[in-house]
């Protein structure tokens, strides 16, 4: 996991134990959900979507993202930064890299484009030793 997600989560976590303490008895988390509110309640999945157009808007990056659209994101990030095939399967919890590969040709596309050239580069070097 990035390491800017681990810190955000142990911030919510952090701030998840200080609504636990002042509620006491109060509080409502029974699941030890991270997306729930102050109260310890789950949240719906249309009030985690309100609030993930909120967080994007507030951003500067529009209020017209999904949730799932992060997925695509960091794995387009990752196969940008030469993240291997098998790295972005494990990242994306898929069973194989296949899966990875069919489901985000588009976005790993260069990934693949890049492993010719690094043998090629690989075999230049070879012939020049």
């Amino acid at each position: 996991m990035p390491d800017a997600v681990r810190l955000a989560l142990i911030a919510l976590r952090k701030q998840q134990a200080a609504d636990r303490l002042r509620l006491g008895p109060h509080y409502l988390d029974k699941h030890d959900l991270v997306f729930r509110d102050n109260a310890g309640r789950p949240m719906s999945r249309q009030r985690v979507h309100k609030r993930f157009r909120e967080v994007m808007a507030a951003a500067g990056l529009g209020s017209d993202w999904q949730p799932r659209e992060t997925r695509h994101t960091a794995i387009s990030i990752g196969s940008e930064h030469g993240a291997s095939i098998e790295d972005l399967a494990d990242m994306a919890g898929h069973k194989n890299s296949r899966i990875t590969q069919t489901t985000y040709r588009h976005l790993i596309s260069d990934t693949v484009a890049r492993a010719p050239s690094a043998i090629d580069r690989a075999l230049a070097a070879e012939g020049e030793a």
